[in-house]
């Protein structure tokens, strides 16, 4: 949980703190992008540091789910890999002159698999959850976490929201299918 406080308040804090910057108007990799202020900070806090604490805890899930079916292990590496894609966005830096240059590219290949991985190891983590009667509301959080990102970030073309308010949605259901899973394994043990 203290990882996705770390990303949230480094998003809202860097944001304040940067002249200009609109949490409305602008993507969150802005405020880690080639000439800014407090770049290397940011992506250290707000994508590096809660990216790989939120694969640890996918990896030291998927440990603890031997006995359970292998759609659940393969969603719980989904959910690491999306962790680590979250983690790779603060390596590849966004170049705002050069949206075309290497490292924004790969910045941007990041944030697809983030949503991409995390979307799939929700689905099949939920696949497991829901036959479990304990266990259905983690499904159902899962489940609802995975649409909202496929929602959100398709939303481009609905133009409901702006793609920097789609983007902090779609960070915020990771973010709470994350706890959730956390809060059910803090409560099995």
């Amino acid at each position: 949980m203290a990882a996705g406080l770390c990303c949230l308040a480094s998003l809202y804090g860097f944001g304040a703190a940067l002249d200009g910057y609109s949490q409305r108007l602008h993507p969150p990799g802005l405020l880690g992008a080639r000439g800014i202020d407090h770049a290397a900070a940011f992506n250290l806090l707000g994508f590096a540091l809660p990216g790989l604490a939120m694969a640890w805890v996918g990896w030291r899930l998927r440990e603890r789910l031997d006995q359970r079916s292998r759609a659940t292990r393969i969603g719980a590496w989904m959910w690491s890999l999306s962790a680590l894609a979250w983690a790779a966005q603060g390596a590849f830096v966004l170049d705002p002159a050069n949206l075309d240059a290497q490292f924004s590219r790969l910045h941007a290949a990041m944030w697809l698999l983030w949503a991409l991985a995390f979307v799939a190891g929700a689905l099949l983590v939920g696949l497991d959850a829901v036959r479990r009667p304990a266990e259905r509301g983690l499904a159902l959080i899962a489940w609802l976490a995975a649409a909202a990102m496929v929602i959100v970030l398709r939303d481009g073309q609905f133009g409901l929201m702006s793609g920097p308010v789609a983007q902090r949605l779609a960070l915020c259901a990771w973010l709470v299918a994350y706890v959730a899973m956390m809060w059910r394994e803090h409560k099995q043990r």
